[in-house]
């Protein structure tokens, strides 16, 4: 009955997210899976070994303008031994700084990430994880770039004449927080599900240049769900799906890989597939296993009415995990591995 209304509870969520107008805000990855930590605290230290390291890297709109930059870092341990049983730990920080427009809007972020994941049932088949990350925000902005309706004089366009912006900043601090939930639970035995769902900006953090606390960053909410299955003989399907929803705009994320097992003893899986971000992109992906490292390549083709503008052209992004130190071989309770997509 527990199964039964899980997938109750996903089909609603599917039901809900697919009929609302999406567009998307916030720094993000098309390879949403590929960057853990961004994706939801509750991922810190889900993993088969001592040590994670994770980069990501996104190039987009090079096409249009001044392109957008992104890149990520994040290192995350996880600690198997803890006071409370069946319960075991991880901590990581993560780096996130990005490069927006004519202007070079900046942000730089520090996040320290912690979780608790609590196994329900001893053969580790239902384990809850519960998240929380803290996080020192730096927003930068380069206001001779910037053009103002003040500054023209009905003839041309007049740098020196004053933008009546009031004290404005160029650079801002403040700090922000992050929580969330994730739950793997196998049904029957051999359906691997994994899903979750966080909360961003939950202090509502003043993001204003000027000398006031009116432009407040909007509390994001994130959910995803991953599951598993077998085709046939070594080929696995392993459909995702991600929503983001801040203020009133909406990112939509559909569609997922396949996975074939190798029997080479360097390139161990082989990945393929994509997703469509509603209304707004085609988004193809390859990746392999090789020996302790993750590398996927993934690339968006614009859909939206942009492409006008675009030509299709959205954006390139990789992603490299890496995994060291020694792999971890519980016996019971601790004796299966954690979903290999994540």
């Amino acid at each position: 009955m527990a199964e039964i209304r899980i997938y109750k509870i996903i089909i609603l969520l599917i039901f809900i997210i697919t009929n609302i107008d999406l567009q998307a805000q916030d720094i993000h990855f098309s390879q949403f899976d590929n960057s853990p930590i961004n994706l939801n605290p509750a991922l810190t230290g889900n993993f088969n070994n001592n040590f994670r390291v994770v980069a990501n890297h996104r190039n987009q709109w090079s096409s249009i303008t001044v392109p957008y930059k992104t890149f990520s870092f994040s290192f995350d341990s996880r600690i198997a031994k803890t006071p409370i049983k069946k319960t075991y730990a991880g901590v990581g920080i993560l780096f996130n700084t990005d490069k927006a427009g004519d202007a070079s809007f900046g942000t730089n972020q520090i996040k320290l990430s912690g979780a608790l994941h609590r196994l329900i049932k001893r053969d580790s088949s239902f384990v809850i994880s519960v998240g929380l990350n803290m996080a020192i925000n730096q927003n930068n902005i380069n206001f001779n770039e910037l053009y103002f309706g003040s500054q023209y004089n009905g003839n041309y366009f007049d740098p020196r004449s004053p933008s009546f912006e009031t004290n404005p900043q160029e650079s801002i601090w403040y700090f922000d927080i992050t929580a969330g939930i994730t739950i793997y639970q196998e049904i029957n035995n051999k359906l691997p599900l994994f899903y979750g769902i966080s909360f961003s900006h939950i202090n509502r953090p003043s993001q204003s240049f000027n000398d006031d606390n009116l432009v407040r960053l909007d509390m994001k909410f994130n959910s995803f769900v991953n599951l598993e299955f077998l085709i046939r003989n070594n080929l696995y399907a392993l459909p995702s799906l991600s929503y983001y929803r801040q203020g009133k705009y909406n990112e939509l994320n559909l569609g997922g890989l396949i996975r074939y097992n190798t029997t080479h003893y360097l390139f161990k899986q082989l990945y393929a597939g994509g997703w469509i971000r509603q209304k707004d992109a085609i988004i193809i992906m390859i990746a392999t296993d090789y020996q302790d490292f993750n590398i996927g390549v993934s690339y968006d083709f614009n859909i939206s009415s942009l492409k006008i503008a675009s030509r299709g052209l959205g954006g390139i992004e990789l992603s490299i995990k890496y995994l060291f130190g020694k792999k971890v071989n519980y016996s019971a309770p601790f004796n299966r591995h954690c979903p290999v997509f994540m």
